[in-house]
Protein backbone atom coordinates (compact mmCIF):
# COMPACT_ATOMS: atom_id res chain seq x y z
CA UNK A 1 0.00 0.00 0.00
CA UNK A 2 1.19 3.51 -0.29
CA UNK A 3 0.58 6.39 2.73
CA UNK A 4 1.69 9.20 0.59
CA UNK A 5 -0.11 12.72 2.02
CA UNK A 6 -1.29 13.50 -1.32
CA UNK A 7 -5.06 14.24 -1.82
CA UNK A 8 -5.76 14.10 -5.69
CA UNK A 9 -9.07 15.84 -6.94
CA UNK A 10 -10.44 17.09 -9.85
CA UNK A 11 -12.36 19.81 -11.25
CA UNK A 12 -15.05 20.67 -14.15
CA UNK A 13 -13.36 23.78 -15.36
CA UNK A 14 -15.27 26.28 -17.25
CA UNK A 15 -13.73 28.49 -19.64
CA UNK A 16 -14.98 31.55 -20.87
CA UNK A 17 -13.41 33.50 -23.26
CA UNK A 18 -13.41 37.24 -24.68
CA UNK A 19 -12.77 38.30 -27.89
CA UNK A 20 -12.34 41.96 -29.14
CA UNK A 21 -11.77 43.60 -32.12
CA UNK A 22 -12.16 47.29 -34.30
CA UNK A 23 -14.38 45.90 -37.04
CA UNK A 24 -15.96 42.48 -37.97
CA UNK A 25 -14.89 39.95 -40.41
CA UNK A 26 -16.79 39.61 -43.84
CA UNK A 27 -19.88 37.19 -41.52
CA UNK A 28 -20.07 40.15 -39.48
CA UNK A 29 -17.79 38.10 -36.44
CA UNK A 30 -15.28 38.95 -34.26
CA UNK A 31 -14.47 35.25 -33.86
CA UNK A 32 -16.08 32.25 -36.11
CA UNK A 33 -17.36 29.94 -32.92
CA UNK A 34 -16.94 27.03 -35.36
CA UNK A 35 -13.64 27.94 -36.09
CA UNK A 36 -12.49 27.67 -32.19
CA UNK A 37 -12.70 23.52 -32.87
CA UNK A 38 -8.79 23.64 -32.41
CA UNK A 39 -8.90 25.73 -29.54
CA UNK A 40 -11.13 23.55 -28.05
CA UNK A 41 -8.82 20.62 -28.81
CA UNK A 42 -5.94 22.02 -27.20
CA UNK A 43 -7.94 22.32 -24.17
CA UNK A 44 -9.21 19.05 -23.81
CA UNK A 45 -5.74 17.47 -24.76
CA UNK A 46 -4.58 19.72 -21.52
CA UNK A 47 -7.16 19.44 -19.67
CA UNK A 48 -9.62 16.71 -19.72
CA UNK A 49 -9.61 13.55 -17.47
CA UNK A 50 -5.76 14.68 -17.12
CA UNK A 51 -3.78 14.63 -14.11
CA UNK A 52 -2.22 18.47 -13.74
CA UNK A 53 1.28 18.50 -11.78
CA UNK A 54 2.99 21.48 -11.00
CA UNK A 55 6.75 21.48 -11.81
CA UNK A 56 7.74 22.19 -8.83
CA UNK A 57 5.56 19.64 -6.86
CA UNK A 58 7.44 17.35 -4.48
CA UNK A 59 6.58 14.57 -5.74
CA UNK A 60 6.74 15.25 -9.52
CA UNK A 61 9.31 12.13 -9.28
CA UNK A 62 7.34 10.12 -8.34
CA UNK A 63 4.67 11.32 -10.72
CA UNK A 64 6.47 10.83 -13.21
CA UNK A 65 7.46 7.15 -12.74
CA UNK A 66 3.77 6.31 -11.97
CA UNK A 67 3.38 8.35 -15.73
CA UNK A 68 5.82 5.87 -17.11
CA UNK A 69 4.39 2.69 -16.78
CA UNK A 70 2.50 1.07 -19.89
CA UNK A 71 -0.56 2.89 -20.94
CA UNK A 72 -2.85 -0.15 -20.49
CA UNK A 73 -1.04 0.17 -16.77
CA UNK A 74 -0.77 4.03 -16.45
CA UNK A 75 -3.70 5.15 -13.73
CA UNK A 76 -3.54 8.99 -14.91
CA UNK A 77 -2.13 11.31 -17.62
CA UNK A 78 -0.06 13.37 -16.25
CA UNK A 79 0.27 16.71 -17.72
CA UNK A 80 2.92 18.58 -16.13
CA UNK A 81 2.32 22.16 -15.83
CA UNK A 82 3.90 25.76 -14.24
CA UNK A 83 1.39 25.84 -11.95
CA UNK A 84 -2.00 24.45 -10.70
CA UNK A 85 -4.55 26.38 -9.75
CA UNK A 86 -7.33 28.88 -11.20
CA UNK A 87 -5.11 32.22 -11.63
CA UNK A 88 -2.51 29.91 -12.78
CA UNK A 89 -4.86 28.25 -15.15
CA UNK A 90 -6.33 31.49 -16.73
CA UNK A 91 -2.80 32.69 -17.20
CA UNK A 92 -1.90 29.72 -19.37
CA UNK A 93 -5.09 29.46 -20.94
CA UNK A 94 -4.76 33.44 -21.90
CA UNK A 95 -1.70 32.82 -23.53
CA UNK A 96 -1.90 29.55 -25.50
CA UNK A 97 -5.27 31.61 -26.77
CA UNK A 98 -3.62 34.31 -27.37
CA UNK A 99 -0.86 32.39 -29.92
CA UNK A 100 -3.67 30.13 -30.87
CA UNK A 101 -5.20 33.67 -32.10
CA UNK A 102 -2.36 34.46 -34.28
CA UNK A 103 -1.76 31.19 -35.82
CA UNK A 104 -5.69 30.39 -36.65
CA UNK A 105 -5.41 34.10 -39.03
CA UNK A 106 -7.64 36.14 -36.52
CA UNK A 107 -4.69 38.92 -35.51
CA UNK A 108 -4.37 41.57 -35.91
CA UNK A 109 -7.80 42.12 -36.96
CA UNK A 110 -9.24 40.16 -33.47
CA UNK A 111 -7.34 40.07 -30.01
CA UNK A 112 -7.94 38.16 -26.71
CA UNK A 113 -9.35 40.47 -23.90
CA UNK A 114 -9.75 37.99 -21.10
CA UNK A 115 -9.54 34.52 -20.06
CA UNK A 116 -11.90 33.62 -16.90
CA UNK A 117 -11.27 29.84 -15.75
CA UNK A 118 -14.03 28.35 -13.18
CA UNK A 119 -14.05 25.76 -10.61
CA UNK A 120 -17.90 26.12 -9.77
CA UNK A 121 -19.87 28.84 -10.24
CA UNK A 122 -18.50 31.00 -6.32
CA UNK A 123 -14.88 30.04 -7.67
CA UNK A 124 -12.94 31.56 -10.63
CA UNK A 125 -10.20 33.66 -12.01
CA UNK A 126 -9.41 36.14 -14.47
CA UNK A 127 -6.55 36.43 -16.39
CA UNK A 128 -6.34 40.44 -18.67
CA UNK A 129 -4.01 40.82 -21.37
Amino acid sequence: TCALPIFIHGYALGFKFTFGANETDHCGWVVDFGGLKDLKQILSDTFDHKLLVAADDPWLDWFKKMHAEPSDHRPCDIVIVPATGCEAFARMVYDVTEQWLKDAGFGPRCWLVSVEVSEHGANSAICQG
